[in-house]
């Protein structure tokens, strides 16, 4: 049984995508003058007059030396306010992409690895250079057809490396999610490293982004757009996501990539695009989509950590009331938040042993040693939810008419991620 809130005029909820999205399935050189060789005389008065300029030369740099620090390395030219460049993000991102082949075949080298059919792409979310190991998330689909094969090219390697699902369990088919694990030697002497995790909660309409991935199956490149759109609910094969869309060009193979913002970091991991249908006259042009990082990311760990996905249950649904959208300032940036209230309580659910009811509006919630996260939006709970785990205990801020309240709710369980259709 369920408590409802009674449908009003200034209850809304986020539009659906109509049409369902399918899966792609996969000068001459001028010659320089000759030089004439300088007489004996002239040369040793030369060679004299450069040792003369070296010793100088060494004498000021020892001296500089000792009046300042000694330059840092792997600085990259990263804009800090939004500002896209678009060489200086890929020059950061790069070490961070993979590839991605699937295959039946028991050994594969740099050439039968661009031969495979199943083709895509991952990013290194977590390494170990000492032991040789890392992990790389990627989509569901990307693997799917032959998990027992499954070949990665880093991005300065020419040798592919098998990879295996971190255990059998260890993706969703819903969230389009899957955890790869890899050990070896060429990790080790690889420059390939750990990404750099964004907040998606925090991207805007208009942002540049670039999308680093795999295009049907050619080696790793690097596409330029913007977010197009920072939530839109899309029916991809049959399933109903949450996805950014972003006008990034994108091709098969990039599913399971990088899409990474103008600071780079990974805000979201490439999943679909809209195609052609000739048939009907429809010819498109950049209409991609990318699963929220704050989705992605905490799906991934929360596979690590129980070997299958698994969501938290809070027996809360939420509506957005239709008022004025009010801004905030978070990290320079004005972010748009709605007014989010309670809509369903399950009867029996955690939601109701805490002390909700319906109606009420949620300001933000915290857990752990994550405080205050403004409910932004009727998704920002679902953003943490993976996070979660029986026993844990969430603090809500809410407003209940004009009175503020803080709410103790305890996970009293979960269920498996792929259990619904949880958009639909």
């Amino acid at each position: 049984m369920k408590y409802n809130l009674d449908a009003q005029d200034n209850i809304d909820k986020i539009p659906y995508d109509s049409q369902p999205i399918y899966r792609q399935t996969n000068t001459n050189k001028r010659r320089k003058p000759e030089q004439k060789t300088p007489p004996s005389k002239l040369l040793s008065i030369v060679v004299c007059l450069l040792v003369v300029l070296n010793v100088v030369l060494c004498g000021l740099v020892i001296n500089l030396s000792k009046n300042s620090n000694p330059p840092e390395t792997n600085i990259f030219n990263i804009s800090t306010d939004g500002t896209l460049d678009v060489s200086a993000v890929a020059d950061k991102t790069k070490s961070s992409v993979v590839a991605i082949h699937t295959g039946s075949i028991s050994s594969v080298d740099a050439n039968s690895f661009y031969s495979l059919t199943n083709r895509g792409s991952g990013i290194i979310i977590d390494g170990d250079k000492e032991s040789g190991t890392c992990y790389i998330l990627t989509c569901y689909h990307v693997v799917k057809n032959n998990v027992s094969n499954i070949w990665v090219l880093m991005s300065d390697s020419f040798n592919p490396v098998k990879a295996s699902l971190v255990y059998t369990t260890a993706y969703s088919k819903m969230y389009d999610i899957a955890v790869l694990k890899l050990s070896s030697d060429e990790y080790k002497r690889s420059a390939s490293k750990p990404c750099e995790i964004g907040n998606s909660s925090l991207v805007r309409d208009g942002d540049g982004v670039i999308a680093y991935g795999n295009p049907q199956g050619t080696g790793l490149s690097v596409t330029s757009g913007e977010i197009s759109k920072t939530i839109n609910l899309v029916n991809v094969d049959g399933v109903y996501h949450r996805l950014l869309k972003t006008s990034a060009p994108i091709n098969g193979g990039n599913s399971g990539g990088g899409l990474f913002n103008a600071e780079g970091e990974l805000i979201g991991i490439v999943n679909a695009k809209k195609n052609d249908d000739p048939s009907k006259g429809s010819y498109i042009d950049n209409i991609a989509f990318a699963i929220p990082i704050d989705v992605a990311y905490s799906l991934a760990m929360n596979m690590l950590k129980n070997q299958r996905p698994l969501k938290a249950q809070t027996g809360l649904s939420f509506a957005i009331q239709n008022t004025n959208i009010v801004y905030e300032k978070v990290n320079g940036k004005l972010l748009p938040k709605q007014t989010i209230l309670v809509k369903e309580i399950t009867e029996g659910s955690a939601g109701e042993l805490a002390g909700f009811e319906v109606g009420d509006e949620i300001v933000s919630f915290s857990y752990g040693e994550t405080t205050d996260v403004s409910m932004r939006n009727l998704y920002s709970l679902e953003d943490h939810i993976f996070n979660l785990s029986v026993g844990d205990t969430v603090v809500f801020k809410i407003k209940r008419g004009n009175v503020e309240k803080t709410l103790n709710l305890k996970i009293k369980n979960s269920v498996a991620a792929d259990s619904q259709d949880w958009y639909r």
